[in-house]
Formats: C-alpha cells, sequence, structure tokens
C-alpha cells in the first residue's frame, strides 16, 4: 500500500472481494453494466488518494468508507510529466531534475537605492492603470522593445556614435524610451503578484531581456555624451560584468541582491537626464573642462566604468562569505564563460578599426547578443539549481569571428573570400536564431510543466 500512491485495477472474483478489502482497506469500484458470471474489474483505491475513472469504467464513481455519498471522478488536467520525459531530448536546456525543481523555486531579492523608495508610489499607482488580463510577460516585452526602437533610431540618424547639432530629437526619442524601459521593468513584476501569476518564467524573462538590451540602452548615450569608442567597450563590459555577477551570486545565496553601490535606478535616470540636456543645449557641453584636462564628459563615462566594478566586488565578497575559501575556488570557476566572453570582446574591438568607425551598432549589437545568451544560461541554471556551465558553444562561433576577423586582413581573406562584416552579421543572424531557439525550448518545458502561458493571464494549474 505505501509502495504505490495510484489505483490499482486486479481482476477478482466475488468470492475474494471481502479478503481483499480487509486487507488493503480501500474502496472499491464496481462497474454496474458488467455481465454477471464474468469476473468484474475492481479498482483498489488507496485510502486518502483521489479515484479517477478508467477506460474499461466510464460510468465508475468513488464510495466513501462510512457513507454513501458519490462523487464523480475529477477532470483530467495536463500531466506535468510531458515536460519531464521532454527534457531528456536535445533540444531542452533544462534536465528533468531542473524541471522538478522549478515548482519549489521562489523569488528573493534585496536592495533598494533613494530612488526606488521615491518611485515606489508612482509605480505602484501606475500599475493599477493596466489592465488584468495584460500578462506581466507582455510588459517586459513593450519595455526591451523601447530600447531596441532608442538603438534603431541612433544607428539610422547618427554619424557614427555621434548626433549632429541639429538632431536634437533624437536625445528626447532616447530619453522617452529609456523611461519608458525602467517604467515597464518595475511594473511587470507588481503587474504578477497584482494578478497572482508570478512564476520563474516570469523572472527569466525579465531578467532574460535586461540582458539582451543592455548593451543597446548604453550605446545611444553616445551621442548625447561623445566619448571614444574604447571608454564605451570599457563602461559596456563594467555594466555586463556586474550584471553577470548579481546573478552568479544568487546563485548561490538565493538572493537577487542588486547592488546599492551601483543603483540602477539612480543610473537610468542620470542617463536620462544627459539625454535631455543635450537635446538642450547640445552635446558639445560635455567637452567643458572640469579640471585640467577632465572633461565633463570623462568624468560622466569613468562614474559609468567604475561603479558596476564596484558592484562586482560587492558580489565576490558575498560569494566568499557563503562558500568560504574551500569552495571559493569552484565558485569562480563558474564565471569562466564570461571571462572567455569579455576576453574574446576585447580581441575582436581591437582587431576591428574600419569596422568600428563605420558600422559601431552591427559590432555592439552582435557583443549584446552573445552576452545575452550566456547570462540567460545562467539565469536557468539558478532558476533550475542546476550545475553551472564552464563554457557554451556560442563562445565557439564568437571566437571564430574573433579569429578570422584578425586574420582576414592580413591576409587578403577579406577582400578574396568573406568581408569582416559580411562575417560579423553571419555571427549576430546566428546569435539571434540561437537566442529565438533557446527562448522557444525554455519557455516550452516551463510552460508545460508550470500549466501557465507566457504572454497570457491564466491561473496557474497546482502541482502534484
Amino acid at each position: 500500500r505505501n509502495a504505490s500512491r495510484e489505483a490499482l485495477l486486479v481482476p477478482l472474483n466475488s468470492r475474494t472481494v471481502t479478503l481483499v478489502l480487509s486487507l488493503t482497506r480501500a474502496a472499491v469500484l464496481v462497474n454496474p453494466k458488467e455481465p454477471p458470471g464474468n469476473k468484474a474489474k475492481i479498482g483498489l483505491v488507496m485510502v486518502g488518494h483521489t479515484t479517477t475513472a478508467t477506460p474499461a469504467q466510464p460510468a465508475a464513481v468513488a464510495k466513501r468508507r462510512g457513507g454513501n455519498k458519490r462523487t464523480t471522478a475529477p477532470t483530467a488536467r495536463k500531466d506535468p510529466n510531458v515536460a519531464l520525459a521532454g527534457a531528456t531530448q536535445w533540444y531542452c536546456y533544462i534536465s528533468p531534475y531542473g524541471v522538478e525543481s522549478l515548482k519549489n523555486y521562489r523569488y528573493s531579492a534585496a536592495g533598494s537605492s533613494p530612488l526606488t523608495d521615491l518611485m515606489t508610489p508612482f509605480w505602484n499607482w501606475a500599475v493599477t492603470l493596466l489592465p488584468t488580463w495584460l500578462a506581466p510577460n507582455v510588459i517586459s516585452a513593450m519595455g526591451a522593445a523601447c530600447v531596441v526602437v532608442s538603438f534603431l533610431v541612433c544607428a539610422l540618424t547618427c554619424q557614427g556614435t555621434h548626433a549632429s547639432p541639429g538632431q536634437w530629437w533624437v536625445h528626447v526619442v532616447s530619453a522617452l524610451c529609456l523611461f519608458l524601459y525602467q517604467l515597464f521593468d518595475n511594473l511587470d513584476g507588481k503587474q504578477a503578484r497584482r494578478t497572482c501569476t508570478s512564476s520563474p518564467l516570469g523572472e527569466l524573462f525579465d531578467h532574460g531581456l535586461d540582458a539582451i538590451v543592455m548593451g543597446m540602452s548604453i550605446v545611444p548615450l553616445v551621442c548625447a555624451a561623445p566619448c571614444p569608442q574604447w571608454i564605451l567597450l570599457l563602461v559596456v563590459l563594467s555594466t555586463m560584468s556586474s550584471f553577470y555577477t548579481c546573478h552568479w551570486e544568487a546563485y548561490h545565496t538565493s538572493v537577487t541582491n542588486f547592488s546599492e553601490l551601483c543603483p540602477v535606478v539612480e543610473a537610468q535616470f542620470l542617463t536620462i537626464a544627459v539625454e535631455l540636456t543635450s537635446a538642450v543645449v547640445g552635446p558639445q557641453m560635455w567637452n567643458t573642462q572640469v579640471y585640467g584636462p577632465v572633461t565633463a564628459g570623462y568624468l560622466l563615462w569613468s562614474i559609468g566604468a567604475v561603479c558596476p566594478l564596484l558592484g562586482v566586488l560587492q558580489s565576490v565578497r558575498t560569494v566568499l562569505r557563503q562558500t568560504g575559501w574551500s569552495r571559493f575556488a569552484t565558485s569562480l570557476a563558474a564565471l569562466t564563460p564570461f571571462a572567455v566572453f569579455a576576453l574574446l570582446t576585447v580581441l575582436w574591438f581591437a582587431s576591428i578599426p574600419e569596422l568600428r568607425a563605420t558600422s559601431p551598432y552591427l559590432v555592439f549589437a552582435t557583443i549584446s547578443l552573445a552576452f545575452a545568451y550566456i547570462q540567460q544560461r545562467l539565469l536557468v541554471q539558478h532558476l533550475s539549481k542546476e550545475a553551472m556551465h564552464s563554457f557554451y558553444p556560442i563562445l565557439g562561433v564568437y571566437s571564430t569571428l574573433v579569429v578570422y576577423s584578425m586574420v582576414a586582413v592580413p591576409t587578403g581573406l577579406a577582400t578574396s573570400f568573406l568581408s569582416v562584416r559580411a562575417a560579423t552579421v553571419a555571427t549576430l543572424a546566428w546569435c539571434i536564431a540561437q537566442e529565438c531557439f533557446f527562448s522557444w525550448s525554455v519557455i516550452w518545458q516551463m510552460t508545460g510543466f508550470l500549466g501557465i502561458r507566457a504572454f497570457a493571464i491564466v491561473p496557474p494549474k497546482k502541482l502534484q
């Protein structure tokens, strides 16, 4: 009786029914349409579990001990084991153990900032304006779309990474898009709690989209406050490292701790202020000398490069306290994918001066998409409590682009075989295809097991 939780169907004759019931203490299901003289199929159902009708017993009912009350069998629902079985396939990124761990995951976050506390009442009011049928993941996608729009506007209108003096409206569009992004980024979680639809998929969708648009949200700032491209790359990699180590810390502590040394909301509003200032006064104001040769622009970009690194140090200290020196080296090994990515990015950036001068937005879009994949894999491993990986195939594709860019120009391959620009476009297309496939697979697994929908409000099904 303790070995099984499901109904057992065994053929019994009328002489053994009494003995079987006395030994199993179970309810008996008898098909009333069974012809007399044949062996009736009697379902032996363990006490305390629900009985369901079988194909051989379409009209079977459960009879409770000590009474005559009858209840019909409950409607069958989607079996979460389907997702578990699918997790063994090659196209699945979550193992059967990881899928099973999703039902026990609870989101926990820590850290705040003065502007966050100041804006919270506004966000609480703004979320009440949203219809209750609007899914939180749709809100997240709307915020990410705003950043993509700003990125594309700058790519199509700015000359390189500099805006013309008369293009003040470009800065206004960038400021507006960034404000809407941070608004939607804070409303999606509130909408999920408001509609009782919080799930691991929501966290993955929110932070996964943040990983995609993180680099794209920084690049338009160069049009407002010009700086050398190497400084821009340093700020982008610094911000990505802070975001990656934040979730690396969450993997070990189960708490997503947003660094108080690098508050996100303050950084976003500072960027908005810079964009609006450039729209009114002009980008040339950032060339004003503050102290000696140090200009206002260099001071601004220095803050953008140093503050995220302080967040990295804070995450490393937290993980060290959590794991101790004995396991800290193993924990550091999980940072290998980002370290390899950062090294490849620096080497590639140094080898393509012409491409950076003519197509800087193509370069930074490729960097952003390559980073997004390794960041999202880390998020999945955090949500499913699986072992962290040290290498991903996308790094092999990215390294191929780096090596080809380094040898194509000196050997003449860039003119006789494939240009560096074409190789970059092909790598970007690969990253987009990889992102689409990864998103489909993970969404399919999570929605199938959790009994939810990704872009619609549906009450989640109770897990077994």
